[in-house]
């Protein structure tokens, strides 16, 4: 019941701000869950999209996408990503 209703709230956010990141993740963590894989898969777009800075965000698009089987240039270029976020964070001063 619970997961209903911060879905409902998270549908509302990015109503009201579509660009709300963590809206978008958790939409899209309640249609992977559903075996919604074509939602999920653009929702986990929007919440990289407008925070790039999330890891978890890319590891969920990744994953979504391995159950598409997008192993093509999507699943490459969201690795890619990963890394240099990562890589960032290690460099920083």
């Amino acid at each position: 019941m619970y997961a209903l209703i911060a879905v409902a709230m998270a549908k509302t956010a990015v109503e009201i701000d579509p660009t709300d990141a963590s809206g978008h993740n958790l939409i899209a963590q309640d249609a992977y869950a559903q075996k919604d894989y074509q939602t999920a898969l653009n929702e986990f777009m929007k919440a990289c999209q407008y925070d790039s800075s999330n890891y978890s965000y890319f590891y969920n698009l990744g994953k979504t996408q391995y159950v598409l089987k997008k192993y093509n240039e999507d699943a490459y270029d969201g690795f890619i990503s990963i890394i240099f976020h990562i890589n960032d964070k290690i460099n920083m001063p």
